[in-house]
């Protein structure tokens, strides 16, 4: 039986039916334990006897499930309500591929944007060990704003042997059949099976590709490539015969893109794409390149000339650059430069380009800054433990940071000094600086420093050439002196923009803003910037931009890739690494540490007073453009996701959590219900939102915005309305405290020293005591102390610093698991008994990078 409008189905009430088919009935329905709508797919009554369809059924969710991209579908649960299972998923809105498709072939441009965003989606998968055996239109939604979506995972399996049977009487899209109770059996349709597939051979993620193959074909010409009077007949092309070629329905089809189709189609798996990432890293190149979207029969029509000498000139042009591509490009290549293990910090070439200086960091040790010739895995110390290199003059002298310390976010201060490559005593020459750079001479240095809330950049020392409220990594002079080019990151993280300030320091944003971009160094001849970013998450690739501010795709690679430096004969410093945060949380009830950890990025920000739950929130590559917030509770129970944005703390009450939602730009507060409840938009207005605190009242909230033109400062908003109230002076930083008797809101002050700040009047405290290497956990109950830990410890311990005394006490010892890099977000419970913590665990090594142009 249907369901109807108002009908309850476990936890979720139906709200309207979206549609039906053979294998479910998917409703609209409401789920008011968090507000939000959610889709529900029940198995028709009909099949709920065939132990097939129950088995399918089960599958897609538990298989969908136990994924997390943005470009699949997400399951939020699978259920059985009166003997009926159920599965609860994401809401989409738009429609399928296969319905975009009923007018016609696609245009490049957006055939390349879908079949790009499928092969991530499918590399997700596929790195979890899924293939997903039956990708077809049919099984691509497109929502309105363009994201991809890959749907029903019911044949998706792990790779295995395969036995194959058919419908009689079928036809190119009809789906084979099998029993499920049949170990490694394949199924899929017609269409789109790869020949290993009818062969009955094994299957692996490389069918996956040549479905994706034909599907990609489909978009730009508008018929199918495989395609008979029926099911025989078209298998029969799968194994025995090419489609015709792109190029002969439509010649605005680049030739680079009818590669990568012939590529995905090979019968043979061993020549076809071996990585949907590969897949996905080629379509992007293509995309990225204006020049290859336009066809060689098009270019030659607008260069015709009545000449024979100019046909001449473009068939020499047009012959040299097809066989350049096709035949003489050869492909990047790395040479690993180091071998051991350790944290990686930055890395330069030497002056002669024949050695590397780089700085890295034992997992227990303090960093030093080592010399490594090319070709060579020895290396040595330059003897100047605890510090890290910023720059090599073209004289052999470094640029080096000593004393240096974290201070939060991606940012490291230390002491700028001067020292020899050859060793010695470092000359220091100013303090709290985050980076610098040699001019070309080698005579002065550009510096990178923050004062009174403002980033600035000096050059010479001393004279201001830019600042902003914002935080900048990377600032590179050009090599002829005259411009500067850095990375903007409007927020905390390391998303941003990179930057050109010109002769006359004028400002001119080249890029658009990236979820992750870091690492960023000159061409040798001044004409383009190469940097290191990833449109979402953190899987950054490499750009190259010039003064026309169009970015084009270099490289790509598994890992994360971070530019470090060019050589002046166009070689590149590069590391290739990856990171994870973890999440490990305490509880009294259980022994140890339990690893509370999600995606790839899980921070910390807050745990109830009873330790029985923790919100935290993940912005690395699984949570996509756009940060996630998330509770869950600690004995291990699946995280729930509250919505968009970074988040701060639960409410007193524990009913409701405040975030920022990063997106659209400036980003916003807003408040998440953590049971039955609405969103909230707290704010709406034109400043960056960062920081935020619950007053103990739960009546308003604390905290810190700026409007990009002054530094961030505190306000207090009643949730009932009201004036917004400011409480601090400009240049606060760091994140935002409320005391228990409602007295102060804690945050660093402009001078970067944590200060109490009064919510009703009175005279602002500074915590002379607590340096910038310290992190505030949060108010003791009574109000009396602040607990605080120094960064980068482990164990970490944890201090109770006395308000009225001054005076500190050891409270907690935490030990952090081999192999992390300290703790950041501390957060205890009010007895102290549950406490959590996010690290970082790394693991980097620095590349010889060739061939790239």
């Amino acid at each position: 039986m249907s369901l109807a409008i108002g009908d309850r189905i476990g936890e979720y009430e139906i709200v309207a039916p979206l549609g039906s088919g053979g294998m479910g009935e998917v409703y609209r329905a409401r789920d008011h334990r968090i507000g939000r709508d959610v889709a529900v797919k029940i198995l028709p009554e009909s099949l709920l006897d065939s132990q097939d369809r129950l088995l399918r059924f089960q599958r897609e969710a538990q298989t969908a499930g136990g994924l997390n991209h943005p470009n699949l579908l997400t399951i939020h649960e699978l259920g059985v309500d009166d003997g009926r299972p159920f599965i609860v998923s994401e809401l989409l809105d738009g429609t399928t591929l296969r319905e975009r498709m009923d007018g016609g072939p696609l245009a490049a441009r957006r055939a390349i944007e879908y079949a790009s965003q499928i092969a991530e989606g499918l590399a997700a998968a596929h790195e979890r060990g899924i293939v997903h055996r039956d990708l077809k239109p049919e099984n691509i939604f497109v929502t309105r704003d363009g994201r991809v979506k890959i749907l029903d995972f019911g044949l998706a399996k792990s790779v295995g042997p395969a036995i194959l049977t058919v419908h009689s009487g079928g036809s190119a899209g009809a789906t084979l059949k099998k029993s499920l109770t049949d170990e490694g059996t394949v199924l899929g349709t017609v269409g789109y099976m790869s020949p290993e597939q009818v062969r009955a051979e094994n299957v692996d993620a490389r069918s996956d590709i040549f479905a994706l193959g034909a599907i990609l074909y489909e978009m730009l010409s508008g018929k199918r490539a495989f395609h008979g009077t029926s099911s025989v007949d078209t298998m029969h092309a799968i194994l025995h015969a090419d489609p015709p070629e792109l190029s002969s329905s439509n010649p605005q089809i680049p030739p680079a893109l009818e590669r990568i189709v012939n590529h995905c189609l090979e019968k043979d798996p061993e020549r076809r794409f071996q990585s949907a990432r590969d897949l996905a890293f080629d379509l992007n190149a293509v995309s990225g390149s204006s020049a290859e979207l336009i066809s060689p029969k098009r270019r030659a029509r607008s260069l015709a000339a009545p000449l024979w000498i100019a046909a001449i000139i473009v068939a020499a042009v047009a012959s040299w650059f097809i066989s350049r591509a096709t035949f003489h490009h050869a492909p990047p290549r790395f040479r690993r430069l180091t071998f051991q293990s350790g944290g990686l910090g930055n890395a330069a070439f030497a002056a002669d380009q024949q050695s590397v200086v780089y700085s890295m960091a034992a997992v227990s040790g303090p960093a030093d800054v080592w010399v490594s010739p090319i070709g060579s895995p020895e290396r040595r110390s330059i003897g100047l433990a605890g510090g890290g290199v910023l720059a090599v003059s073209r004289r052999g002298e470094l640029a080096v940071l000593v004393r240096a310390r974290f201070i939060g976010g991606f940012i490291v201060v230390g002491t700028l000094a001067r020292v020899p490559l050859a060793g010695g005593s470092p000359r220091e020459i100013a303090e709290e600086v985050q980076w610098a750079d040699w001019t070309p001479s080698g005579d002065d240095l550009l510096i990178l420093r923050s004062v009174a809330g403002k980033t600035r950049i000096e050059l010479p020392i001393g004279n201001v050439v830019y600042q902003t409220s914002a935080w900048i990594s990377t600032p590179r002079i050009s090599p002829e002196g005259k411009s500067i080019a850095f990375i903007e990151h409007p927020l905390t993280g390391d998303d941003g923009f990179v930057v050109l300030l010109d002769a006359d320091h004028k400002k001119h944003v080249l890029s658009p803003h990236y979820s992750s971009v870091q690492g960023l160094a000159w061409k040798p001849d001044g004409k383009e910037i190469w940097y290191t970013a990833a449109e979402e998450g953190n899987a950054r690739l490499l750009y190259a931009v010039g003064a026309s501010g169009k970015p084009r795709i270099l490289m790509g690679s598994p890992g994360v890739l971070l530019l470090h430096d060019i050589a002046r004969d166009g070689r590149a410093l590069v590391s290739q690494g990856a990171s994870r945060m973890r999440m490990f949380v305490h509880t009294p009830d259980t022994p140890g540490d339990r690893e509370l950890s999600w995606l790839d990025w899980s921070v910390l920000r807050d745990i109830t007073p009873d330790g029985r739950r923790v919100l935290f929130d993940e912005s690395g590559e699984g949570a996509g453009k756009t940060a996630s917030l998330y509770m869950r509770d600690t004995d291990g129970s699946p995280a729930i996701r509250l919505g968009d944005g970074l988040g701060f703390s639960f409410s007193p009450d524990g009913r409701a959590a405040v975030a920022t939602r990063l997106t659209p730009e400036p980003a916003q507060l807003v408040i998440y219900p953590t049971g039955v409840g609405e969103t909230r938009q707290l704010t709406n207005d034109r400043m960056d939102h960062a920081f935020a605190a619950w007053t103990p009242d739960g009546l308003a909230v604390v905290y810190r915005a700026s409007d990009g033109a002054h530094p961030s400062r505190l306000f207090l908003q009643n949730l009932a309305g009201g004036t917004l109230r400011p409480i601090s002076p400009e240049g606060v930083s760091s994140t935002v405290f409320c005391s228990p008797d409602g007295r102060w809101a804690l945050v660093r002050g402009p001078r970067g020293v944590p200060t109490l700040y009064p919510l009703k009047g009175g005279t602002a405290v500074e915590l002379a005591e607590l340096t910038s290497g310290h992190a505030i956990v949060r108010f003791s109950p009574d109000s009396k102390a602040v607990l605080y830990y120094r960064r980068n410890e482990n164990p970490v311990r944890v201090y109770a610093l006395d308000l009225a005394s001054r005076r500190s006490q050891l409270v907690k010892e935490i030990i952090v698991p081999e192999g992390m890099f300290g703790a950041i977000s501390v957060r205890m419970s009010a007895d102290g008994r549950a406490y959590g913590y996010s690290s970082v665990g790394t693991t980097s090594d620095l590349y010889l990078l060739e061939g790239v142009e």
